[in-house]
């Protein structure tokens, strides 16, 4: 536990100085984002998966009081056998910006979202639950 906590903060830090230029005016775009994950050492990118794998997991428990609590439809619907990985992730953002490259411009903790409601939809019976 104590190592995650470890990775945690050392992700937390690196996001920060990652984004920092941007952090004054707005949180950095997925076109960044993406492009300093590929300019990044084997270390910057394991980093960067980890929070987009974080950002995802706040995205899931925001989707989970949204089911449960409030009886709307969820965001999203992720496998419930397996997690959905920062590399996963990342590919979902890249194959949306392609398809749709306005996505780019969004921040991108917002276009996380959207690339996980596309690619990870929720069943017709799940969308109309109320």
């Amino acid at each position: 536990m104590v190592r995650n906590c470890g990775k945690a903060i050392l992700a937390f830090c690196f996001c920060a100085l990652l984004f920092a230029p941007a952090a004054a005016k707005a949180e950095a775009t997925a076109n960044a984002l993406l492009q300093r994950y590929d300019s990044s050492t084997p270390d910057e990118k394991q980093l960067t998966e980890f929070a987009v794998e974080q950002t995802e997991n706040g995205i899931g428990w925001a989707n989970s009081y949204l089911f449960m609590v409030r009886k709307e439809p969820p965001i999203f619907c992720p496998p419930s056998n397996v997690g959905v990985s920062g590399s996963q992730i990342l590919e979902m953002l890249r194959r949306g910006i392609r398809e749709e490259p306005t996505l780019g411009q969004y921040p991108f903790g917002m276009a996380v979202v959207l690339a996980l409601q596309k690619y990870l939809p929720c069943p017709e019976e799940t969308q109309s639950k109320k």
